[in-house]
């Protein structure tokens, strides 16, 4: 019960500071995502890195 509360509460602020404050979440929004790709990279590489040492 504990954590569905806590997901409805962030999920509340996050669309709240979306319809106040737009231009800065919209700013932060599209920080996430253009940090998506370099993660899924550096996340390929450590597993790369770790099959070559178990193999």
């Amino acid at each position: 019960m504990v954590p569905a509360v806590f997901v409805v509460v962030a999920t509340l602020f996050v669309l709240n500071t979306l319809v106040e404050q737009t231009a800065d979440s919209l700013v932060g929004l599209l920080l996430v995502l253009v940090g998506i790709p370099f993660y899924l990279y550096w996340k390929r590489q450590v597993l790369a890195q770790a099959r070559q040492a178990t193999a």
